[in-house]
């Protein structure tokens, strides 16, 4: 990108952003901390950052996470203003996923043992569900909520120490990527499809969301999930090879939206 298009457009965020931040201090760390994960650096965290940004000490980047007042809803929905302003085009569409990163401890706000696509194995880690906002002009990232098993929320006393809450209750992955989606449609964002893997696939919730509101989905699902047909309950595999039959399509066509 053209450096003075980059900047241009960076001011815009940093003007979306500034609203947030109660003092000074920490709104100019934010912009650093924004800066610095946009940089070619090969490694980035608080000291990284803070080098970067040409500050001699940490304090203030790690102050910015663990402990400064600011709007992270706001936030949320600033990038997601300002991302869907430049991207918003026909047949845009909203893709949901979740990523993990390996933790060591027990510490960390929702760590655990649990599978993520990092590795491709279960690991010790903390796993996030995400929303993409995609169209032919880009994409960019809108939303994203940290997942937390199941157990976490029978240790009252683990959450709290942990910043999650003593009241923390436990949502599924797609109950996450539906809160995502109301949220999404709730800002006024036009979507006309949403895609995901077979997590949110088998989640009738979430695709009835979306047929509600008349927003197209492509979303995988299991070999023997029972899709509704006009004949009765039928495996995925038997109505979609059909379908490629039908229209001469190869069977690994069909490969995208069954696992």
């Amino acid at each position: 990108m053209d450096p003075s298009l980059f900047q241009e457009k960076f001011a815009g965020v940093e003007a979306e952003l500034a609203p947030l931040f109660a003092r000074r201090e920490p709104r100019a760390h934010a912009v650093a901390y924004v800066r610095g994960l946009l940089a070619d650096l090969p490694r980035k965290n608080c000291w990284t950052l803070a080098e970067h940004a040409g500050q001699t000490r940490v304090f203030g980047m790690q102050r910015l996470l663990y402990q400064a007042v600011w709007d992270e809803d706001g936030a949320r929905d600033a990038v997601r203003r300002f991302s869907v302003r430049h991207l918003t085009a026909p047949g845009a569409v909203l893709v949901f996923d979740e990523t993990g990163q390996e933790k060591k401890g027990t510490a960390t706000a929702g760590v655990g043992r649990q599978y993520t696509g990092t590795t491709g194995q279960v690991s010790n880690a903390v796993v996030a569900v995400y929303c993409t906002y995609a169209s032919a002009l880009g994409h960019c990232l809108t939303d994203g909520d940290l997942y937390v098993q199941e157990h976490w929320a029978k240790d009252p006393d683990r959450c709290e120490r942990a910043g999650l809450g003593r009241d923390f209750t436990f949502r599924t992955k797609t109950a996450i990527a539906l809160e995502q989606a109301r949220r999404t449609l709730a800002a006024g964002v036009a979507v006309d499809w949403a895609a995901g893997d077979e997590v949110y696939g088998r989640s009738s919730k979430l695709r009835g969301f979306f047929e509600e509101h008349a927003i197209g989905y492509v979303l995988a699902v299991g070999i023997n999930f029972q899709v509704p047909t006009s004949v009765g309950p039928m495996r995925a595999d038997l109505p979609a090879a059909f379908e490629a039959r039908r229209h001469g399509a190869p069977i690994r066509h069909i490969a995208a939206i069954i696992s």
